[in-house]
Order: structure tokens, then C-alpha cells, then sequence
């Protein structure tokens, strides 16, 4: 099971509320309206994939439990470009592995060659477009796909198509007429640029995938190019490609993270079978570059992944490693299929037709995962970069990708010596509304602490267990699940006039395997409570499952038996809460120490990308990056005190604009009411004589909290200082306007309205022999 992100959850439960509303507006006569579409919009890199599975999971397990979705039965086809419906079901498998909720199948693995409930049949596009393939041909020896779906139907399984990637072949002919003859109650088109818009239309917005640590801020087109020292624009290129991709391998391992960058150079897309003299000799030249650099199929380290089987190399495998693979360059055309899916490509040198003068999500999705799916404490991690023959006065930016797309970069001056400055960092814990996995630990505990074994540390431990649960008067071989329901009972005249009627005869009806599942899932979502029942029923239940198989050998069929006999329900209920309440003090104290604070190391960015919507050029000689760009919705003290700072420049070795958020900014911690919170300095300044100042600029109790800021930045300032020996100065900045003066206090505060016994902040006080 994958821990879905909160944008994720937030897209399961609307495709969910989607589909029923979809599926109840059909319910009318039972006559389906065929060619119902809805649409999952979802950002290249947010794990559409895992979303689609979390949400056909939540609606398989929802059913039973909706009563205005009678003896609904589903079955799913999914069908993707190329060899992408491979790649999905192997991450469908591995998603439903532990709850098998659904059964993931090719069309030669369809049980008895039927399409059942549950099933999810997984093709690709080329294999069924055509009358002349095998799957789509009627014979007398198999059935085809188009008579499987009809019997399902005709069993009353009615098929939802999912079209992965939908933007790719959706708009053909051929794709069409698949879908009319599949004739499904719904199709799911899921893609990151849909082609269609829907009626009921899910969008992940980009924003969320990038908070989420998914996929990389933006895509820097271009990033400042070096002198050409008499090289052509292409040689110029890959030598700047190359050096990008060393310097991300090197900040990687300053953040402590061994993941090795992959630089993609993409080929002309020529339109004719072979390759025109211009491509052959941008081939030539990039491949004789490579070797200068000693990059080359020989040692592994160049990777060619071209049309036709002669040109492709067999190392799919070593190019995919996100940490030790040798693989540092893969050339390219168009053969890389829709989805491909490599996070650790981090740089794309495009060499491209004239005519192709278009950048889209599709042009730059390759490099837009993160490895690790988090960002890193140095910005320049955060970021994917592209370089281009093409110039900016003819790149056309398409819409669907100038939320990822920028040109506006600093880069740190050379004169800058790093200061090895420790921010805090505070680590928070999931959602507490929400059950996690560490259940099935607090199970365990909880069953350990009842007297039951754990196999590994006593062989016997399953006997033993099962006399434990016989001496606690628990039915350990329960036979059939039995519901008694009343048998002809007449409502009489308490139909029209209410009041309680007395049943006097009852029949049992035993649970098929099915609804056994069906009632274990609705006793685990009646078991789960407090936490939220939609995303932690599934895991309270793989917790029983995996402690019955565990420590008694007991299949899940039986569990459900055992979980379910009346008999045993006290045991279960008292098991389960002495769980719950296990779970929760672990959780409390986990979160405690995750509020800890780590000290990570910092030092100021070696690049910072910007987007022109949002900053502006503002000339700043002394600013630590150039250039610097200023936020449009600067406050005024701010800008007042880059002025400042500007006109006394003369003292100053720089000075840096910190960010506002993030965990690639400087920050230092404070407390309110015992809550950490974090504290992110205006402006870092270092001086001519080496006192490094630390200020935030405010106007007189513009912020409740600006005295335990101030109090904490000084506390962090002495601890520094009494480590390293090096002067520190700063704290909250205010303007007196009236007397044309900064002032700051050297002391701790308890307010920012009386300033009296502030210092008149000088900077020429730290000019040392200027």
C-alpha cells in the first residue's frame, strides 16, 4: 500500500462523488447512459496512477455500503498508449497487493477467458485498433475482446473504460471506434493536458504536486550561458549541460543524497525515414563531445536510445537507477514512450527542428520528478533545466506549461565565501485524522500484551497463540457466518400506524466469500473510529490480516470468519482498541520528537529561479545573488531597507533577501504556547569587518509575535557566536521615519512599540579599517 499525499485524497474523494453522481443519475429504469465521461486532470509527476488505483480501491470497497447503488457490479478496462499499460499494471499490482481489492489482469490471464467483477484488464491501444488484431478477432477457438465485455454485460458487470495518458491517441478515429464498441457505462480519461472537457472534470492543481515535494518548482529555460571560447552553439551547449549536471551531482552530495543526475539530449525529430545531413551531423557532433569527456557506451556511462533496433542499447535497466546507476547521458529522438518515467533525469538539451519552435508539459515532463519526491534544503535541487539551439525571441510557450517554465534566474557572485550557517528545520508528522501504518505495529504490540507469541521469537508461537485465544473463550474454527433474518412475518397494522413489531420466527442465511469480505470491510470501518473512516478503514484492516497470517497462519478467508463470529466480537473490540489507544501515544510521542529541531546546514542558494508574474529586477550591486529580483508585493519597510542598505554599501561585503517559506530559505525556531514555529529572517548582511547581521524589518506592532522572534533570532545569534567566535548583530529592524533612522535592540524585548533603549542601526559601525 502507497501513502497517498493530501492532493491525492482530496482527488479520490471528488472522482468518487463524481462517479456516483454519474452512476446514480443512470440509475432511473436501470437504462445506463452510454458514453458518460469524466476527466482526472492531473500534473505531470503527481502520481495519477496511484490516485486512479487509491480511487477504482475506494469504489469497490464504497458499494456495498451505499444503498442507493443496489447490486452494482463492475468490471474495467484500461487501456494506454504503447507499452505504458504495462508500467501501469505492475504499480496497480503492487498498489493492491496487500488488499487485493482488485484483481489486475492481461486479456490471457482472464480467469476461464471472463471479465469479472473486480477484474481490471489492462491493454494497450496498438493491440486493439486494428481488425486485424488478434485480441479483436472473432474465432471459433477463443472469444474476442468485444464478446468478453458483451458476456460481462450480460451478467450484469457493467465496464468503465480508463484511458491512461488520454491526450496521445483519444482524438483518432480508430480510438474512437474502440470506445463505441467497448459501449461503457463510463470512461475515465486521465491525463496531464486532457484534450476534452467533461461534464464532471477533476484537476489536481500543479501547485499542490509542488508544495507535496513531487515535482520540481519550475524548468529554467537556458540558465545563464558561459563564454563560447571560439565553440559552435552546439558544442557551447552540451558543454553547459555537461556542467550542469556535474553541479547537481555535487549539491546532491552535499545534501547528503547519492542520487546520480541523468542529462537527456533529445535529437531532431526528422519526418523522413532517415536521418537528414544537419541531424547527422548534430549526432555526430554531440557523441564526439561526449567521448572528449570520456562519456561513452563503452564505459556505461552513455546511454542511445533511438528509433530501431540497431540503435538502441539493452541498458533500460542501468539508465532507471536513481543511485547507483553508471548512466550520466541518454541521446535520444522520439523514442522514449508517453509516461516514461525516470526521476532522476534533472537536465534536457533539446537540439530541434526550426519549424518546432513549441514548448509544452509534454516537451519538459521528463525532467519535472523528483527523485526523492521532496524538495532540498538548496533550491537549485528544486529546480529541472533545459537548454535549447532555439532563441527566446522564437520559443513559444504554450499554455499548459508556463506554470513550469521560467527564464528569469540569480546566480550567487563569485565573491562569496560560504558561511556554513546551521537553519532550523522542524520535521511535522501526518495527519492525526487519519489512521497510518504503524496500526499494524500497535496490533501486534497490543496482541503481545494479551499473551500471544510473535513467531520469531518462539517457534511454536502459532499453537500456543491458538490455545490462548480457545482459553479466552475465543472461537478459533467458527464455522459459517450466519445472518438470521425474519421469516414470513407479517408488519400488520404497525405498517401504517408505527410501533415496534414482534419477530417470532427466524431463518440463517450463510455469507458467501464475497460477502464475507464485504462485511469485514464494514466491520473495519466501525472499528476505526475516531480516525477518519474513508482513508484509514484499509489500513486498520491489512493490520488484522497481516497479524492473523502472522502469527496464526490463518488465511484471510478464515480471518474473516474468525473476526466476524458473534462470539468473538468482545475479544475483537477490546484487541482493537487497546491497539488504537497503543497507536496513539506512540503517535503523540513520535510527533513530539519530530518537533525537535534539526539543524540542517545553509548557506546562500548558488541559483534562485523567478517567475516575472510575481518579481522584479530592482539593480542591486551589493545584493549576494545576481541579479536581484524583488517581489511585487514587497512591503514597504522592505523596500526602505534595501534602499538602506544600498546607500551604504561601502560598509557591506553583500547582503541577501531570504525567502519567506520553504526549507531552502534560513530559518531559526520559536515557541508560542509551546508550539514550534519557524522564523524566517528578512535579511541576511554581512559586513565589511566580518560581522554577519541578521535582521527583519516591522513597523511598531505590525506583529504579535516579533518579540519572541527577535528573542529567538538572538539566542540563535549567541549560540553561533559563542561557537564560532564571530560577531553577530541584528534582530526586528524598525523605521523612525520621523528621525530618518533603523533601529534594532541588542537586548531581548517583550514588545515592538517601545523602543526605548534601541540602538540607531549604523552599518558604518562594522566598516573595521574601511
Amino acid at each position: 500500500m502507497f501513502e497517498l499525499r493530501p492532493y491525492q485524497e482530496k482527488a479520490r474523494g471528488v472522482l468518487l462523488d463524481a462517479f456516483h453522481r454519474i452512476v446514480v443519475g443512470q440509475q432511473v429504469e436501470r437504462v445506463v447512459a452510454r458514453r458518460q465521461r469524466l476527466v482526472l486532470e492531473a500534473p505531470t509527476g503527481s502520481g495519477k496512477t496511484v490516485t486512479m488505483a487509491a480511487f477504482l480501491q475506494q469504489l469497490i470497497q464504497d458499494l456495498p455500503l451505499r444503498t442507493e447503488l443496489p447490486e452494482r457490479r463492475f468490471a474495467f478496462v484500461w487501456i494506454a498508449p504503447n507499452l505504458l499499460h504495462q508500467q501501469s499494471l505492475q504499480a496497480l499490482r503492487s498498489y493492491f497487493e496487500a488488499t487485493r481489492a482488485l484483481q489486475c489482469r492481461y486479456f490471457n490471464e482472464l480467469a476461464g477467458g471472463e471479465l469479472q467483477e473486480g477484474d481490471v484488464l489492462f491493454l494497450n491501444w496498438e493491440s486493439i485498433w486494428s481488425k486485424k488484431n488478434t485480441i479483436v478477432q472473432e474465432s471459433e477457438s477463443a472469444r474476442s475482446l468485444y464478446e468478453v465485455v458483451d458476456a460481462a454485460r450480460l451478467q450484469g458487470i457493467e465496464i468503465v473504460v480508463v484511458i491512461d495518458e488520454a491526450h496521445v491517441k483519444l482524438t483518432g478515429e480508430k480510438c474512437q471506434a474502440v470506445l463505441v464498441k467497448l459501449d461503457a457505462a463510463m470512461e475515465i480519461e486521465v491525463s496531464a493536458t486532457p484534450e476534452y472537457k467533461a461534464d464532471f472534470h477533476v484537476k489536481i492543481p500543479t501547485i499542490d504536486v509542488i508544495q507535496a515535494g513531487m515535482i520540481k518548482k519550475s524548468i529554467v529555460l537556458n540558465p545563464r550561458i558561459g563564454a563560447d571560447d571560439g565553440d559552435s552553439l552546439n558544442e557551447l551547449l552540451i558543454r553547459e549541460a555537461l556542467k550542469k549536471r556535474e553541479q547537481l551531482e555535487r549539491l546532491y552530495r552535499k545534501q547528503g543524497s547519492v542520487v546520480r543526475p541523468l542529462l537527456l539530449v533529445q535529437l531532431p525529430n526528422d519526418s523522413t525515414e532517415t536521418e537528414s545531413a544537419i541531424d547527422r551531423r548534430i549526432h555526430e557532433t554531440v557523441v564526439r563531445s561526449l567521448e572528449a569527456k570520456g562519456i561513452t557506451t563503452g564505459n556505461g556511462k552513455l546511454a542511445i536510445w533511438l528509433s530501431g533496433a540497431a540503435n538502441k542499447v539493452n541498458n533500460e535497466d542501468a539508465i532507471l537507477k536513481p543511485f547507483d546507476s553508471t548512466v550520466d547521458v541518454l541521446l535520444f529522438k522520439q523514442a522514449i514512450a508517453t509516461g516514461w518515467d525516470c526521476p532522476r533525469a534533472a537536465v534536457l538539451l533539446i537540439f530541434r527542428e526550426l519549424k518546432e519552435s513549441s514548448f509544452t508539459v509534454q516537451t519538459v515532463g521528463r525532467i519535472l520528478r523528483m527523485p526523492e519526491q521532496r524538495h532540498y534544503v538548496d533550491d537549485t535541487l528544486n529546480y529541472g533545466y533545459v537548454y535549447t539551439d532555439l532563441s527566446r525571441e522564437v520559443l513559444k510557450i504554450e499554455e499548459d506549461a508556463r506554470d513550469y517554465i521560467t527564464f528569469e534566474k540569480s546566480e550567487r557572485i563569485d565573491a562569496y565565501q560560504e558561511l556554513e550557517l546551521e537553519k532550523h528545520h522542524l520535521r511535522t508528522w501526518g495527519d492525526r485524522k487519519v489512521l497510518g501504518y504503524r496500526i499494524r505495529s500497535a496490533l501486534k504490540e497490543a496482541a503481545r500484551r494479551d499473551g500471544w507469541l510473535d513467531p520469531s521469537d518462539d517457534h511454536g508461537a502459532v499453537e500456543k497463540n491458538l490455545k490462548h485465544l480457545f482459553d479466552k473463550l475465543v472461537q478459533v474454527k467458527p464455522g459459517e457466518i450466519v445472518v438470521k433474518i425474519p421469516r414470513d412475518t407479517h408488519l400488520g397494522a404497525s405498517l401504517y400506524m408505527g410501533g415496534a413489531v414482534q419477530i417470532k420466527d427466524r431463518t440463517g442465511v450463510a455469507k458467501t466469500s464475497v460477502e464475507l469480505m464485504q462485511l469485514f470491510d464494514k466491520f473495519c470501518s466501525e472499528r476505526v473510529r475516531p480516525y477518519e473512516v474513508h482513508r484509514s478503514t484499509g489500513k486498520l484492516k491489512q493490520a488484522i490480516l497481516e497479524l492473523m497470517e502472522d502469527w496464526l497462519l490463518t488465511p484471510e478467508p478464515d480471518t474473516c470468519k474468525l473476526v466476524l463470529c458473534p462470539d468473538n466480537e468482545y475479544y475483537w473490540n477490546g484487541l482493537i482498541d487497546t491497539a488504537k489507544a497503543i497507536y496513539e501515544h506512540w503517535v503523540t510521542e513520535e510527533e513530539s520528537r519530530r518537533r525537535v529541531l534539526e539543524a540542517v546546514p545553509w548557506d546562500v542558494p548558488t541559483s534562485r529561479s523567478f517567475t516575472t508574474d510575481r518579481f522584479q529586477i530592482q539593480p542591486s550591486p551589493h545584493h549576494a545573488m545576481q541579479e536581484f529580483y524583488e517581489s511585487k508585493s514587497a512591503s514597504s519597510p522592505e523596500k526602505a531597507f534595501v534602499a538602506f542598505l544600498e546607500d551604504h554599501g561601502r560598509y557591506i561585503q553583500w547582503w541577501y533577501k531570504n525567502g519567506d517559506s520553504g526549507k531552502e530559505h534560513f530559518s531559526v525556531s520559536y515557541a508560542v504556547a509551546g508550539k514550534l514555529h519557524l522564523f524566517y529572517v528578512d535579511f541576511l548582511v554581512l559586513f565589511v569587518d566580518g560581522t554577519l547581521g541578521f535582521f527583519d524589518t516591522k513597523t511598531r506592532r505590525s506583529d504579535a509575535d516579533a518579540h519572541l522572534k527577535h528573542n529567538a533570532l538572538r539566542a540563535w545569534m549567541r549560540e553561533r557566536e559563542a561557537r564560532t567566535g564571530n560577531a553577530h548583530v541584528g534582530g526586528v529592524v524598525i523605521h523612525e521615519e520621523h528621525a530618518g533612522v533603523w533601529k534594532f535592540s541588542r537586548h531581548d524585548i517583550t514588545n515592538t512599540d517601545d523602543l526605548t533603549g534601541w540602538s540607531v542601526f549604523l552599518p558604518s559601525d562594522y566598516a573595521g579599517h574601511a
